[in-house]
């Protein structure tokens, strides 16, 4: 009988080891199968998973060689049924001590992966995180204006020499796209504004982006969301703000909502900043006019033209002539000498000044009247007819006041 136990605990070894060989060949396979779910979070966490199957199939495994090896050992050594006892007792002895040990190296592994998964997922949460943050600085390109002199002369007359330091200007008007990114990130930091801006084909403001439609200009934007707007983008990337409520540049002007109209309208620029702002009269014409610094566009013709010619007004600007009262996406057309586009056409572009009479002796970076009732903006518009369009022409509206013709492009110092 004793006989009958030995042969009995080394067929059950041999059973054991078998099924623990098989385990040892399939984690390769569930490794493979954990990758095929994809990269990222998900992928680090199965194949983490896999790692532990894979170690604990590995231990049970070897601890089951490990008894059936010892049983085999003793079994071919009894010549008796005392050493076939003693056979028995050690081969149970080893079984229980290899599970312990396939017991103790699984909860080691098992928390070597759930750590290792942990980790994986947060570090992954973070980048997520980041990029997300990333996602909501939209691109707005510059070009630098070099400092010059210049005769600004304009289409009610006026003429006067005028020396500009250099300052930097966008190649494009704000398209809704960017407008609508920095504006949802204002909202959530202390903003509010009297205007969502609209996108093109809607009639409400604050609409989600589409792709036909995100590089066209913001719209039904007033002269006070323009500044408040500029302010929030400068937060947003990190500027220094330039638009606040007081002379002592104390409070930041957050808020376009009529019932912040008088602060707004009364708004001090702090021109030293580094953050966005709207160009000034003097800068809008400067950047529409300028050639190589010696040479300059003259004011009877729109941005970048060399002639009144309608082909000519054609190439440059989105006006009544080619427009068809549709705005149009930004830099379509051809830039002028500097690289910016749509200066003249598209939309109409608000400007710092107040209206008013313009010097006629010499100035430096004139900055326009320090109050009035109106806001300048330049540039004609894609409804308009080309003669609004020209590089000299002033319009200006009450800065309360927004519409389909109107927009903005940035400026830097």
């Amino acid at each position: 009988m004793r006989l009958w136990a030995v042969v009995a605990v080394f067929l059950m070894a041999l059973v054991a080891t078998a099924c623990s060989d098989d385990d040892a060949i399939n984690p390769g396979a569930s490794s493979v199968s954990a990758g095929s779910l994809g990269s990222g979070p998900a992928s680090t966490s199965s194949d983490a998973s896999s790692s532990s199957v894979a170690s604990v199939s590995s231990v049970a495994a070897s601890s089951s060689v490990a008894a059936s090896s010892s049983v085999a050992a003793s079994s071919s050594a009894a010549a008796s049924s005392s050493a076939a006892a003693s056979s028995s007792v050690a081969a149970s002895s080893s079984v229980a001590a290899s599970s312990s040990a396939a017991v103790s190296s699984s909860a080691a592994v098992s928390s070597s992966a759930a750590v290792s998964s942990s980790a994986a997922v947060s570090s992954s949460a973070v980048s997520s995180s980041a990029s997300s943050e990333d996602s909501l600085v939209p691109s707005y390109p510059l070009v630098t204006v070099p400092a010059g002199q210049f005769t600004q002369q304009t289409s009610d007359g006026a003429a006067f020499l005028h020396s500009l330091d250099a300052f930097q200007i966008g190649v494009y008007e704000v398209a809704y796209e960017v407008w609508y990114k920095v504006q949802v990130w204002a909202m959530t930091n202390g903003y509010n504004f009297a205007n969502l801006g609209r996108q093109a084909g809607t009639a409400t403001g604050g609409t989600v982006p589409v792709e036909a439609t995100k590089s066209v200009p913001v719209f039904y934007v007033n002269w006070r969301d323009a500044i408040v707007w500029c302010n929030a983008f400068s937060e947003l990337v990190g500027f220094s703000p330039v638009y606040y409520a007081d002379p002592g540049f104390t409070t930041l002007l957050r808020d376009s909502r009529y019932d912040n109209a008088a602060q707004c309208d009364a708004a001090c620029a702090r021109w030293e900043a580094s953050g966005y702002r709207l160009p000034t009269e003097a800068e809008w014409q400067y950047a529409a006019s300028y050639i190589d610094g010696n040479a300059w566009t003259s004011y009877q013709f729109v941005s970048g033209a060399g002639s009144t010619d309608e082909a000519e007004i054609n190439r440059l600007a989105w006006t009544w002539l080619n427009a068809v009262n549709e705005l149009r996406p930004v830099g379509q057309l051809d830039a002028n000498a500097l690289g910016l586009h749509d200066m003249s056409g598209n939309l109409s572009e608000w400007c710092w000044d107040w209206k008013g009479d313009l010097p006629a002796t010499a100035q430096a970076n004139y900055r326009g009247p320090a109050t009035g009732t109106e806001r300048i903006h330049r540039g004609g518009g894609h409804i308009r007819p080309p003669e609004d369009a020209q590089v000299g022409y002033r319009c200006f509206l009450g800065p309360g006041f927004g519409g389909n013709n109107i927009g903005f492009r940035l400026a830097r110092k």
